[in-house]
């Protein structure tokens, strides 16, 4: 059996981790180990972890003395855990039960998945702080296309594959390390570097996931902000193409007036379809 590494990091998640725990201990694929590394929690998500730890061993906590967010703390874990395939995991999620088996299943689906860098990613229903509705699938409410997952230039300034979706080989680890300290976000970087490298995103159309959208959310499913108010936040898409220019430069080697072009191509492409 293939063993899959689950990867989570948290920080003061008490309002919603014994739920997203329990969605996990829940699902149909059951040959996973859970990763967690704490980020410094002051309220009691530790004794919530080690509760659950208490109840099921394939719960491993990794002890990390520096706080390192969301980026890095992926990323870290990444680099620690052993196994067959990899997943991300957000703290205040609820995984739906088949979500492992059937990642696993398209993932197992390709033939070369021993030998070139795969990623698998799935839509995602967009709820609020009570799991009450807001849209039934990320992909049209973000007006995602098909064409723009293995669209290797898209992803170097946008990103749509969103990591507590994805599973990855061993082959997309050796690829994601090391990382420029420009990146903005691990499910970002990854899915620039598989296209990069030789690799592809592979898709499910179909909803794995209740993704969280609330207050306290590091990252989330955002409306995008138009072109012409982007454009008059000229400094701040400056500086913002400037990190992400100096990441991209890790992967391929790209005038950064050509690159800020190219992300002003996409932005007008995008929002065209809003």
């Amino acid at each position: 059996m293939y063993q899959v590494a689950i990867l989570l990091t948290t920080y003061n998640s008490s309002a919603y981790i014994r739920e997203l725990l329990d969605s996990l201990l829940a699902q149909t694929y059951v040959h996973w180990v859970l990763y967690v590394r704490d980020d410094g929690s002051t309220d009691n998500t530790f004794d919530i972890l080690c509760e659950y730890r208490a109840l099921d061993s394939r719960i491993c906590m990794i002890f990390d003395d520096k706080r390192r967010g969301a980026c890095e703390g992926f990323l870290w874990l990444l680099d620690k855990a052993k196994g067959d395939f990899y997943m991300f995991c957000d703290h205040d999620d609820v995984w739906l039960p088949q979500k492992i088996e059937k990642t696993l299943y398209k993932m197992l689906g390709q033939k070369d998945f021993s030998i070139k860098p795969i990623a698998v990613c799935t839509d995602l229903t967009l709820v609020d702080s009570k799991l009450n509705v807001i849209s039934d699938s990320m992909w049209r409410h973000c007006h995602f296309t098909a064409q723009q997952f293995n669209d290797k230039y898209f992803h170097l300034v946008y990103n749509n594959v969103t990591g507590c979706t994805m599973m990855i080989n061993n082959k997309v680890k050796e690829i994601a390390f090391p990382y420029p300290e420009s990146i903005i976000i691990h499910d970002s970087w990854i899915a620039a570097a598989v296209l990069w490298n030789g690799g592809r995103i592979e898709t499910i159309n179909e909803v794995t996931i209740l993704y969280r959208q609330h207050e306290h959310n590091a990252i989330g499913a955002k409306d995008a902000p138009s072109y012409m108010s982007q454009l008059m936040k000229f400094k701040l898409l400056w500086k913002k193409t400037k990190r992400q220019h100096d990441t991209a430069l890790q992967l391929v080697r790209m005038n950064f007036m050509f690159f800020f072009l190219m992300k002003l191509y996409y932005m007008v492409k995008i929002h065209s379809k809003c």
